[in-house]
């Protein structure tokens, strides 16, 4: 029995350790700058070895030395509704056979402030066809736009339609925002399949112009998606292959870690694929499956162009096993499995280079107690997004060595909190301990009586 409760106290010690060298995993941090602050990215390895709530991570100077340092962002904040504004939008006609929008010669009125007022052709007397273009006005904007949403007639030939938005701040010259997009308006097989927004990165361009790829296509509106996030930031792609799943029609996804998924899509391996699908998660193998939502996803080929759905955006969840979820009835997707697209935003790092580089990133320790400081005592005044005006530094290889006893312990019971550890190291003492007095005391009872017989 004293080796079961030396075992036990070997086990509950490693809870209140807090030596870098007992981080499995870590990585040296570039500096390229001589500033105080400086962030970096979280690398996709510390969503497999570190805890869920990163509370393990630490930053280390050369010396091993801990550095102050603090998360940036909100990030178990759902993500807000972009805002949608609608914009102004001018026709641009032209005149005989030459449908090309760059030879037809307008004049342009606008305010001082450079809001359009009108466009029109110059030559009014030449015959008018149909619109080959139209010119958007964004100059009021307040913020920079991440996509256009679009509507336009329906009609034969205009269910799908390859659009091309270009920007401009003198309408003269014009450079290439997205280039082919497609927009989708169909039913098919009993099912409504739109796709009106046109994506692109987050820019703030005065002028747009947006064509389309036939001559029946006629814009109705124009609305621009808005976005509060600085162009450094930016979504991390990971596409995973399926396998099957218990039910016909279920597909199981093992991300390999906690990622922060932020929007899934459904990938088809066959073309001409049409199928509703629930999107589940959880974040242990025999867990309970949350609903992350659901949507039609399609891969079809339309007008000579492999057409597919959008990402679904799911707010921010950090599961690791995902569930696919169709309906096999009426053919469904086929006999190939699909794959699940994610996309992630890592969270930023915030610290201070103080001390003797080489500067790193370690983490992977169960029981290990949150060192992080609230990124305001870093970055008095801080305001979301702040922290990406800072000098990044690199992050290189990650190198992770094998788990101890105790971590594959906490794994197995499903206990990752460091004051849940900390509770069950105690509790593993305390029982040890009593069962040492209880053994004491059973040794103590079956002993023969000593003294003299009279």
């Amino acid at each position: 029995m004293r080796v079961r409760v030396a075992a036990l106290l070997l086990l509950a010690l490693p809870a209140w350790a807090q030596a870098p060298s007992e981080l499995r995993s870590r990585a040296d941090l570039t500096l390229e700058s001589k500033e105080a602050l400086h962030r970096f990215t979280v690398p996709a390895e510390a969503y497999r070895h570190a805890r869920r709530d990163l509370g393990d991570l630490r930053v280390l100077n050369g010396k091993d030395e801990l550095v102050p340092f603090a998360f940036a962002g909100e990030a178990e904040r759902a993500r807000e509704a972009p805002a949608v504004v609608a914009l102004p939008q001018f026709a641009v006609y032209a005149p005989g056979r030459d449908l090309r929008p760059e030879s037809v010669d307008v004049t342009v009125r606008a305010e001082a402030n450079g809001t359009l007022v009108s466009v029109q052709r110059r030559d009014a007397k030449a015959p008018v066809t149909k619109p080959v273009a139209w010119i958007v006005d964004a100059s009021a904007l307040p913020q920079p736009m991440q996509a256009l949403i679009v509507e336009w007639e329906g009609g034969p030939g205009t269910e799908v339609v390859h659009a091309r938005v270009e920007a401009s701040e003198d309408l003269r010259s014009w450079s290439p925002v997205a280039s082919l997009s497609a927009l989708v308006r169909l039913e098919q097989a009993g099912r409504t399949i739109s796709q009106p927004r046109i994506e692109f990165s987050p820019r703030k361009p005065r002028y747009l112009r947006i064509t389309g790829d036939g001559p029946a296509f006629q814009l109705t509106s124009v609305k621009g998606e808005l976005t509060s996030m600085p162009a450094a930031v930016k979504r991390t792609l990971r596409r995973v292959p399926a396998v099957a799943g218990e039910k016909p029609g279920e597909y199981l996804v093992d991300l390999g870690g906690r990622l922060p998924v932020e929007s899934v899509n459904v990938i088809f391996a066959d073309n001409n694929s049409v199928a509703a699908a629930e999107i589940v998660s959880r974040d242990a193998p025999d867990g309970q499956w949350v609903s992350a939502g659901g949507a039609n996803f399609y891969r079809l080929t339309l007008g000579g162009r492999e057409v597919t759905a959008p990402a679904l955006d799911i707010g921010r969840r950090p599961d690791r096993y995902w569930l696919i979820r169709t309906d096999p009835r009426g053919g469904g997707i086929g006999k190939a499995l699909p794959s699940l697209e994610v996309a992630w935003r890592p969270a930023q790092v915030v610290f201070v280079a103080r001390g003797d580089p080489v500067f790193h990133v370690a983490f992977g320790r169960g029981g290990a107690i949150g060192t992080s400081l609230p990124v305001e005592q870093l970055m008095p005044g801080y305001k979301r997004y702040a922290e990406y005006a800072l000098p990044e530094a690199q992050v290189g290889a990650v190198t992770t060595s094998e788990p101890t006893t105790f971590e594959r312990v906490t794994e197995k019971l499903g206990v990752t909190d460091g004051k849940k550890v900390g509770l069950w190291a105690v509790l593993l003492i305390g029982v040890g301990l009593l069962g040492f007095m209880a053994w004491r005391l059973m040794g103590q009872m079956k002993a023969p009586p000593t003294g003299k017989n009279g």
